[in-house]
């Protein structure tokens, strides 16, 4: 039915989405608590500002959220609608993005990636932009700028950057001038981070937050207790995925050269996402927000995809009710 629903006009998938999002962020919207994160308790240079927002009021930083939260959706429409990720009109992504963001706790809080998320989001949208159009250095340039600048929302979001140059190596031909633009994007924010540090002699300071963001991770679980409900929603997701990778990189349905680009991008981009999750200790599960981007595209693409029409529907209807079980357990 969600899913149905969601394939209608605009009116219909806004009334759909706003009631989604509305059982989802209410029980949080009552009382918008914290529990502190070690990026809570050690800020990134950008996040700071960010967080001494929810500090001041808790509910400006719950209208904070909710703006970026809006923006996100957003851009994951521009994206969409820009490139024809998914051919079929529908607003399944944009639910899947809203069901995904709040499966764990930390991912409703007020957190980083959310922040980031958006600047990763931005990025995407200047990556794609590169396919035929080599000689245009202002679009690479830019995702760099921007990746780096999410990592000083949320440090980690720098072993993601590697997604900038392989963006550059899956969408154009080799141009040097690509690759140095890159670089000069990713070095621009750090440039004026160490400029503060040496204006303000703040070294002793970065690097101590720099610390405990990283090595020195404070409470921290790699495997954190998930209960019976957040453990059935993963698997089902993860079954999703898989199956909706294999449909769209192998089967037949996408033809337009430039799209399937596009998805191996994506791809690649869930993979260094899990691959940092595994091999990086200080990295938890707060990595798989940036995941989310990939995973609505791929499974809501699958989704519309599908012969049998109720199967959609069930699959949607069972995960949202899942996720929203999960708030009151």
């Amino acid at each position: 039915m969600i899913h149905t629903l969601l394939q209608r006009n605009f009116i219909t998938a806004f009334i759909v989405l706003l009631l989604v999002g509305a059982a989802l962020w209410l029980p949080y919207s009552i009382n918008p608590v914290m529990e502190m994160q070690f990026y809570d308790l050690y800020p990134m240079p950008l996040y700071k500002p960010l967080l001494s927002v929810f500090g001041f009021n808790p509910y400006v930083g719950l209208l904070l959220q909710f703006a970026c939260v809006g923006f996100s959706i957003f851009l994951l429409s521009t994206i969409n609608s820009q490139f024809r990720l998914i051919e079929k009109r529908t607003s399944f992504y944009i639910f899947l993005g809203i069901l995904f963001a709040v499966i764990f706790p930390q991912y409703q809080q007020f957190n980083p990636m959310m922040f980031a998320a958006v600047l990763v989001l931005l990025g995407f949208l200047s990556i794609f932009k590169l396919y035929k159009n080599e000689r245009n250095l202002r679009h690479i340039y830019e995702a760099g700028l921007l990746f780096s600048t999410a990592g000083l929302i949320y440090v980690n979001v720098y072993f993601l950057t590697l997604i900038v140059f392989f963006g550059i190596v899956i969408l154009i031909p080799f141009n040097w001038r690509q690759w140095i633009s890159a670089i000069l994007g990713i070095l621009t924010p750090l440039f004026f981070l160490f400029s503060w540090i040496i204006l303000f002699d703040k070294l002793d300071y970065f690097l101590f937050i720099l610390q405990q963001n990283t090595v020195n991770v404070a409470g921290f679980s790699k495997f954190p207790s998930f209960s019976y409900i957040n453990i059935a929603i993963l698997v089902l997701c993860s079954l999703l995925f898989i199956a909706s990778v294999c449909f769209v990189l192998l089967g037949r349905t996408v033809k337009k050269v430039a799209i399937h680009q596009y998805y191996s991008l994506l791809f690649l981009f869930f993979c260094f996402v899990t691959l940092c999750y595994i091999a990086v200790p200080w990295v938890g599960v707060d990595i798989f927000y940036f995941g989310i981007v990939p995973a609505v595209f791929f499974i809501a693409n699958y989704m519309s995809n599908m012969r049998r029409i109720w199967l959609p529907d069930l699959i949607s209807v069972v995960l949202f009710a899942l996720v929203l079980a999960a708030k009151f357990v």
